[in-house]
């Protein structure tokens, strides 16, 4: 079984859906059940026969939800339950104790500095009935062991997969115009949540630097969050109505990804983000902040540029760089194609998962 908040479109959801889709069925037979709501991705479930299970947690401190989730694992007795991210992971792993699961499972997703000190203890008692905690970078493994205290031997680290076929067609005849982009223009684009850890306010007063100094560009951002009315009114107040697009949620991330010349991830934290995976695999330079897992993927003046966190100039100079040598921004896109291609894919990352799940299931 494998538990989680929702299904909206994220990167650690669409992980769980990866790998719920790439397990064996001969040997795996997966469930996955979602506290809160389901999400787009429940389609990509069914469209892989795979059942899901929504228990509409209410609010945060829904308790009644833990005891949805023991009936569930009574009806279905799983041997195996893997849960994903803070919510799941307290509520799913205490319903595994409850019902005697064989393997407990947890995926610590982010390194997270501003964790919440009773989150680190929640983690750390569970941690002692877990038998494996998997990070998706290592970056994500020191931190849960070096900050939040979890024990060295349970932490593995098995990184993001990625369905590179995805990531290969051209952009459909006709994008540009339906976004309204001017003939010519360089297109930059910022895709994730629209919350604090991603630092987009740095990337728009790195846009702000941009104009007027560089080729004509077009940044678009792409997603939803708490932080859009905000941002909204930064980019108002920076004068930017003409170059910065706020675009919501887009299910066609492929074709937008093909569609640009950089992608920029201004994060002042990650995991091993998915965004950064997927315009690689388009064959498209990253500038991002040398933050988390995001160095483990982005190799500095290879496949783009690393620049430290909170820093709108720094930002804009390698963006700068890549919009007046397209033949640099070129090559590293080729070069971070080849990574990808080499080095992470959904199959790897299920089949590693899979040998977790059987030595757990051995030694008990």
């Amino acid at each position: 079984m494998l538990v989680i908040a929702t299904l909206d479109p994220a990167g650690a959801e669409r992980q769980l859906v990866g790998l719920a889709t790439h397990l064996d069925r001969r040997r795996f037979k997966p469930l996955v059940c979602c506290l809160t709501r389901g999400g787009p991705l429940e389609a990509d479930l069914k469209a892989g026969d795979i059942e899901c299970r929504v228990l509409h947690k209410r609010f945060k401190l829904d308790f009644g939800v833990l005891f949805k989730l023991v009936r569930l694992m009574r009806e279905f007795q799983p041997e195996i339950v893997h849960t994903w991210m803070f919510t799941a992971n307290a509520f799913g792993r205490t319903a595994a104790m409850l019902t005697g699961c064989r393997a407990i499972v947890a995926a610590e997703r982010v390194a997270d500095p501003l964790k919440p000190w009773h989150q680190r203890v929640i983690d750390r008692v569970l941690a002692r009935h877990t038998g494996r905690i998997i990070a998706n970078a290592d970056a994500v493994r020191q931190f849960c062991v070096q900050e939040v205290g979890l024990p060295p031997d349970k932490v593995i680290v098995i990184k993001n997969g990625i369905d590179v076929s995805r990531f290969s067609a051209p952009p459909p005849a006709g994008l540009r115009a339906q976004l309204g982009l001017p003939p010519g223009a360089a297109v930059l684009g910022t895709i994730g949540r629209l919350a604090e850890q991603k630092g987009i306010e740095y990337g728009l007063r790195a846009a702000a630097l941009l104009k007027g100094h560089a080729r004509p560009f077009v940044w678009l951002i792409v997603g939803e969050g708490e932080a859009e009315p905000g941002l909204r009114h930064l980019a108002d107040e920076l004068q930017l109505g003409d170059c910065v697009r706020f675009l919501g949620y887009r299910a066609d991330i492929p074709n937008l990804l093909a569609l640009l010349d950089v992608l920029v991830l201004p994060s002042l934290w990650e995991g091993l983000p998915n965004v950064v995976m997927e315009a690689m695999a388009s064959a498209k330079p990253v500038v991002a902040t040398d933050a988390g897992g995001t160095r483990e993927l982005v190799a500095d003046g290879v496949t783009g540029f690393l620049v430290p966190s909170k820093n709108p100039e720094a930002l804009a100079e390698k963006i700068h760089h890549l919009l007046a040598h397209p033949d640099d921004a070129r090559r590293m896109g080729q070069e971070g194609r080849a990574v990808i291609e080499k080095t992470y894919s959904f199959a790897a990352a299920a089949q590693a998962t899979a040998q977790v799940y059987d030595g757990l299931l051995a030694s008990k």
